[in-house]
Formats: structure tokens, C-alpha cells, sequence
């Protein structure tokens, strides 16, 4: 026997169907969770091909870029080897002008015994 003693009494069956409608709607929200997750890892798939793209093609212009700047220095120190080898030290410059010095007096000296004797 099912009897309310106040109006604020509920009863079972009452209860059970609340229940039942709080189940389903959690139901519900459980299944709209779990389809945005779908979406979410689609877009984050897609995103991850996209940045995995971008990064790729970086790397590589960063590959083609260094490349191109060592063969230049490659080129450039190259150049400069011959230079070196071909430039005239400050020593050999140096010994030259003594040597050109003992020259000019040993003419001068010539010179001015020419003129006194």
C-alpha cells in the first residue's frame, strides 16, 4: 500500500523515473562528449599533418640554404688560400727596402767618390 502522508512525500516510482530521465541525459551528454572528441582528434590530426608539412619544407630550406652558403665560403676560401699565397709578407717587404737602401748608398757612395777624385 502506497500511501502520501504529505504532499512533499515522493514516491518510488516517482524516484525511478527521475532516474531514468538523469540516465539518459547523462547517456546523452556521454555520447556528445564522445562525438566533439571525435571532431577534436580529426582537427588535431589534421593540425599535426599541416605543422609535420610546414616543419618538412623548413628543414629543407634551411638544408638548401646551408648548402648554398658553404659552397660560397668554400669558394670564397678558396680564393683567399691563392691570395695568401700569392701576397707578399711584411719580412719579405722589409728585407726588399734594406736591400734597396744598401743599394742606394753603396751608388751614392760611388758617386760622390767619382765626383771628389
Amino acid at each position: 500500500m502506497k500511501m502520501k502522508t504529505s504532499p512533499n512525500d515522493v514516491s518510488n516510482q516517482e524516484i525511478m523515473q527521475v532516474l531514468n530521465k538523469l540516465t539518459a541525459a547523462d547517456n546523452d551528454i556521454k555520447q556528445e562528449l564522445n562525438r566533439l572528441n571525435e571532431k577534436m582528434d580529426t582537427k588535431f590530426s589534421s593540425l599535426d599533418q599541416k605543422i609535420d608539412g610546414v616543419h618538412m619544407e623548413t628543414m629543407e630550406a634551411i638544408h638548401e640554404l646551408s648548402s648554398q652558403t658553404d659552397s660560397r665560403f668554400m669558394l670564397v676560401e678558396n680564393r683567399l688560400t691563392r691570395v695568401e699565397a700569392r701576397m707578399v709578407t711584411k719580412d719579405y717587404l722589409d728585407d726588399k727596402l734594406a736591400d734597396q737602401y744598401s743599394k742606394i748608398i753603396e751608388h751614392t757612395d760611388k758617386r760622390i767618390e767619382n765626383a771628389l777624385s
